[in-house]
């Protein structure tokens, strides 16, 4: 999962959810920090799914998550860290916080990456809409 700092809205929210109980998702990973990531923990951890976490190294925007189902990777730089979430799933969740691309952004440089990998991705946009 990649995701905005400010927080999944409301729309986007409700697709996620919708996401969580259509899907069959054994182990979700994120990167811990305020925002997005907790929000996604949240959820994803109200459906008892394992979690990976994979932090920041810089600890200023970290949530510090935790939870019964969570394990704790190394604290990497940001893209090395979003990386590493692509290169562990089949499939990634993005949350933007805009609806086009914008190209210093850490969320939209995740999607890029995992495109290029040829990964499974779904763009949840903040009115709700989901492209993949």
């Amino acid at each position: 999962m990649t995701g905005n700092r400010k927080g999944i809205s409301a729309q986007a929210q409700e697709r996620l959810e919708q996401f969580l109980s259509t899907h069959d998702i054994t182990e979700a990973h994120h990167g811990d920090c305020l925002g997005a990531d907790t929000e996604f923990h949240v959820a994803v951890a109200s459906h008892e799914i394992s979690i990976v976490i994979h932090p920041p190294t810089n600890p200023s925007m970290r949530a510090w998550n935790k939870g019964p189902q969570t394990t704790i990777g190394p604290a990497k730089d940001y893209l090395v860290r979003n990386r590493a979430i692509v290169r562990a799933s089949d499939v990634l969740i993005a949350f933007p916080g805009t609806m086009h691309e914008v190209l210093r952004s850490g969320t939209w440089s995740t999607i890029r990456n995992a495109r290029k990998l040829k990964k499974i991705v779904y763009i949840i946009y903040p009115d709700g809409t989901v492209e993949r």
